[in-house]
């Protein structure tokens, strides 16, 4: 009985090593196969200079109206609150909490929003032009 589990613990050890052995040696031995790579055309985006250029520490009034709606903005310091009027009544946002998503959609051009935009009748770039340096009290934010 030793006998046989002598040769079956040598038979799981040499086998599996010579199996390896042979599988490297006709690896390695096997031609080389050529691979052509074919070029594809790659897409070159058209640079276009419509980025925005905003920075929101401010400060800045903006005022804006379209159709329907007036648009007051406050900014100052990463601080933003909307004011919307509309049919004369008027809602206010602070707009605070979202300011480092504003931050990066002020990274991006300019004509990816503006379709988003459109469906408000809102132009951004009248909107942004809108904005005048002027000194905005702490006590609009509260």
């Amino acid at each position: 009985m030793d006998d046989f589990f002598s040769f079956v613990s040598k038979a799981v050890i040499i086998i599996p090593i010579f199996v390896l052995i042979i599988l490297l040696f006709l690896k390695f031995n096997s031609p080389k196969k050529s691979t052509s790579l074919t070029p594809t055309p790659t897409k070159i985006p058209t640079a276009q200079n419509n980025f925005i250029n905003f920075d929101l520490n401010g400060p800045y009034h903006c005022l804006y109206k379209n159709n329907t709606q007036n648009f007051e903005a406050f900014i100052k310091n990463k601080n933003i609150l909307l004011k919307v009027t509309q049919n004369n009544s008027e809602k206010k946002y602070l707009l605070t909490s979202y300011t480092p998503m504003i931050e990066n959609f002020l990274k991006q051009d300019l004509s990816s929003f503006q379709s988003m935009a459109n469906q408000y009748n809102i132009n951004l770039k009248e909107a942004l032009d809108s904005c005048r340096k002027e000194n905005v009290e702490d006590s609009v934010f509260k």
